[in-house]
């Protein structure tokens, strides 16, 4: 009889113990993002930015204390107060970067 049990312990031992110890992995995948913040005379003014020869911001009036995102990457921004350009400047993006803009 005791033998009996034994078996059944160690079976049962076998079969479940594998199920307490395994290890659970998680991967959380952030998107990539950079952001530009514009500081300075924002009155009156307007951004215009491309990358790649796409439009990712148009016609955008900036706001203090903003960050705007973007994807990472190469652009050419613009900025213009009264149809004249004020900034013209060509900015490379890191992930999890903030670029400040000054606009006079």
């Amino acid at each position: 009889m005791k033998a009996r049990w034994m078996v059944i312990l160690a079976l049962t031992l076998i079969v479940f113990a594998p199920a307490c110890f395994q290890s659970r992995n998680e991967v959380i995948e952030k998107e990539s993002l950079g952001y530009f913040r514009f500081i300075g005379n924002l009155e009156g003014t307007m951004v215009d930015a491309t990358k790649d020869g796409q439009a990712i911001l148009t016609g955008l009036t900036p706001m203090p204390k903003t960050n705007y995102s973007v994807r990472p990457g190469v652009y050419q921004l613009v900025v213009t107060r009264g149809g004249v350009a004020v900034v013209q400047r060509k900015l490379f993006v890191v992930d999890g970067q903030v670029l400040e803009v000054r606009i006079p």
